[in-house]
């Protein structure tokens, strides 16, 4: 018996229409065989408990893998030569990994009732600008392409801000070309593009996800690494993130008699790497006072 997969990415997502009446089904389906046989990615860097870790990947830009080679996978992957070449793509084309930072703006989280998820009314709209600066500049689609297909995706980790991303696509008249879905509606899916809005800004405390640690007691991948490196992952040619940076740095938890590795909260390092390959504010593409 062969298992392949990601120990660092998402469990198998299992929906039963009556949970009560299936609860093998929920129990085993669901469950990831690594986390039931404790094989961490460290295990499989050092080839233990039966395990082999592939290094090459044929999907992202070096550029949009490199940070999470460094931090989830210990700098132990290398890319296909072919994973070099990526057109120029809006906005800022010479960058394939970009930050758009909307510090310093008017963008506010809010819930819409209290037991809704979170949604962010400024990062949709400015979610949009990008899809359509991404849209335009793209090179024609190859001939064995399906058309059918969008080759933008805007991932968001709220269902209510994809709804509300949705709706301003379609006022857009771009909803047939962009995805827009949950982080955990895309494991199996790729696009050239993906726009990913980590929804987060003044008005509510960033949810515990955000902060959570990268690893547990048992050096298993937390959900929220497992969340990040999905929606990180689904890109090919360029990866436009879309955070409240110092929003994000003023809620950073600080524990300093934690190990190291316990304090690290990947969502504030992916983040600031971007910062660092590709940054510029989101006032120069939305105007604070647009509808």
């Amino acid at each position: 018996l062969v298992c392949v997969g990601d120990p660092m990415q998402l469990s198998p997502v299992v929906k039963l229409t009556h949970e009560d009446t299936a609860p093998l089904a929920k129990e085993w389906l669901g469950k990831n065989v690594f986390t039931y046989l404790g094989v961490s990615i460290f295990d499989a860097i050092r080839g233990e408990k039966d395990c082999v870790l592939l290094t090459e990947q044929g999907r992202a830009s070096p550029e949009i893998i490199a940070p999470i080679n460094h931090f989830i996978y210990q700098d132990m992957l290398t890319s296909r030569a072919e994973t070099a070449t990526a057109p120029a793509i809006e906005p800022h084309p010479e960058s394939r990994l970009l930050l758009v930072d909307t510090s310093g703006t008017e963008a506010r989280c809010f819930k819409p009732r209290p037991k809704q998820p979170r949604e962010n009314a400024y990062h949709a709209r400015l979610a949009v600008i990008l899809a359509r600066q991404a849209l335009e500049s793209l090179p024609p689609r190859p001939s064995a392409d399906d058309p059918t297909v969008p080759r933008v995706a805007i991932l968001v980790p709220y269902r209510s801000q994809m709804a509300l991303v949705q709706k301003k696509l379609r006022e857009a008249q771009l909803a047939h070309l962009v995805h827009v879905g949950t982080i955990n509606t895309v494991q199996s899916l790729e696009f050239p593009v993906v726009i990913f809005d980590t929804v987060e800004a003044p008005g509510i405390r960033p949810w515990p996800f955000t902060f959570d640690r990268m690893l547990d007691d048992h050096q298993m991948a937390t959900d929220a690494t497992r969340k990040l490196n999905v929606a990180w992952t689904r890109a090919r040619y360029k990866l436009i993130v879309i955070a409240h940076r110092q929003h994000l740095h003023a809620h950073l938890p600080h524990h300093p008699e934690e190990n190291p590795l316990r304090k690290q909260r990947l969502l504030v390092d992916l983040v600031d790497w971007t910062y660092r390959e590709g940054c510029i504010n989101a006032s120069q593409l939305l105007d604070p006072l647009a509808s």
